[in-house]
């Protein structure tokens, strides 16, 4: 596996090396001091501390979380991190076997004028 790399935007240089096992899919996360991004497999999401100056400085990347989650060969991300920094995930089910019919998700648009629909206040 190739390593991956962060370099300033738009004047290019200050290469720094972030993970020698490669990686996918990667998110900055709000302040700017975190790198997050997924092993090649899929099976990890790993975390990166930055500092940033006169040149970045990164961390050793450290797993924050293991499992089946939904297939890199998707192109999108199967997490996505809050600006308080909590994270929403597409984990798959204990088996991890991407074959098994997946779980029906319910997104709800407009939910507050539906509560205001199905519940009105007096």
């Amino acid at each position: 596996m190739r390593g991956r790399y962060v370099e300033r935007y738009p004047e290019l240089g200050d290469r720094q090396q972030i993970s020698t096992e490669g990686g996918r899919l990667p998110l900055w996360s709000a302040d700017g001091r975190e790198l997050f991004f997924n092993t090649p497999d899929g099976r990890q999401i790993l975390r990166v501390p930055v500092q940033s100056g006169s040149t970045l400085v990164a961390g050793r990347p450290e797993v924050l979380f293991e499992g089946a989650y939904l297939p890199i060969g998707t192109g999108f991300r199967s997490y996505d991190v809050a600006p308080d920094g909590r994270f929403a995930m597409i984990k798959l089910g204990d088996a991890g076997n991407t074959s098994e019919s997946a779980p029906n998700i319910i997104l709800v648009q407009n939910w507050a004028e539906e509560l205001n629909r199905l519940a009105p206040r007096n």
